[in-house]
């Protein structure tokens, strides 16, 4: 295309250290006169500790496509596989280029395993028996998911219980006693979520989105001793690749998780006067929190300054969490 723009620039921020992994945040843009022709991708690449003298390198990240409304018809119809595809090249390029330093600069002896760098999207999945949870529909998760780095860290934390204590969240209270119209209603980025069990045993049918395996069997198994397991379905998913049915939901809620691609998603699946509930961190967050990515923090009006023209805000504040770092949290409804 004559004009069009052949140069990207790459912003990166300085490698995060956490828990043994290595995050280095990047946003992908291009530039020149015909920018506004290219997605913008915002990411992060991540080392993972696998197995003795294994890594896995992993990019999670979310793009955005160009042509507004009509780019994110596109998207769904094209884009996102040349997108997947892209991502899984240019993991294994890099995979390619630091192996062979890694090598050299551990020096195995020959009874020494050499040192392994895997690229997350060839990784297999296995998924845990008797797991009680519905596919999305998207992709296939033993292709995607299985060495996601949200999954490996949430699964983590998870793993013992610990991490579950089915508390509904104050937003999700708050929706439900507005109350949203009758419908159902999704949890996104649930956990062992606590709003779930709320609006399931207030008697709607409820779709928890996560992508961690382990959270969503403990829901599932909390939702069996309440007697509330056939109200919520399960749905293993990573929410910027989730697309749910448009205007289906009385409510929609997600706290603690932001990605702007899936609340532009959350958007369209909220049925005409049903609640969109939001709360996450804001930028101001990583002033307590410094490791805390950027992308996963609300800008400045985030998230009322996106909604779009058919939303009306009932109930936006800022809330001060302490060493957890500050949040927003908004309740909107659809006209």
């Amino acid at each position: 295309m004559p004009g069009a723009s052949k140069l990207v620039r790459v912003l990166l921020l300085e490698p995060v250290e956490r828990g043994g992994c290595l995050t280095l945040s990047l946003r992908w843009e291009a530039t020149g006169a015909m920018d506004r022709l290219f997605p913008v991708l915002d990411a992060n690449i991540i080392l993972i500790p696998a197995a003795e003298n294994q890594c896995q390198l992993a990019l999670a990240g979310a793009y955005r496509p160009p042509f507004a409304a009509a780019g994110e018809r596109l998207d769904r119809a094209l884009l996102h596989r040349v997108a997947s595809a892209t991502a899984r090249s240019l993991l294994r390029r890099i995979a390619e280029t630091i192996a062979p330093a890694a090598v050299a600069v551990t020096g195995p002896s020959p009874a020494t395993p050499s040192p392994r760098l895997e690229a997350q999207p060839e990784t297999s999945n296995s998924t845990r028996p008797g797991l009680p949870v519905a596919w999305a529909g998207v992709r296939e998760p033993a292709e995607e998911l299985a060495g996601h780095p949200d999954r490996l860290r949430w699964n983590a934390r998870y793993a013992d219980g610990s991490g579950a204590s089915f508390t509904p969240h104050p937003l999700a209270v708050l929706a439900l006693s507005v109350p949203p119209p009758d419908g159902p209603v999704a949890d996104l980025a649930s956990g062992p979520s606590g709003a779930a069990l709320l609006a399931a045993g207030a008697g709607r049918q409820v779709t928890a989105v996560d992508i961690s395996d382990v959270a969503l069997s403990l829901l599932g198994a909390e939702a069996g001793r309440r007697g509330l397991r056939d109200r919520i379905t399960l749905v293993q998913a990573d929410l910027p690749e989730w697309h749910p049915a448009a205007a289906h939901y009385a409510l929609v809620l997600c706290t603690g998780y932001w990605d702007r691609a899936a609340f532009a998603t959350a958007m369209t699946a909220v049925a005409p006067g049903g609640l969109l509930g939001w709360e996450a961190f804001t930028a101001a967050a990583r002033r307590t929190r410094p490791g805390l990515c950027p992308q996963w923090c609300l800008g400045d009006g985030e998230p009322a300054s996106l909604l779009h023209a058919d939303f009306e805000v009932l109930d936006a504040r800022d809330i001060a969490d302490g060493a957890r770092g500050a949040k927003r949290s908004m309740l909107a409804r659809r006209r």
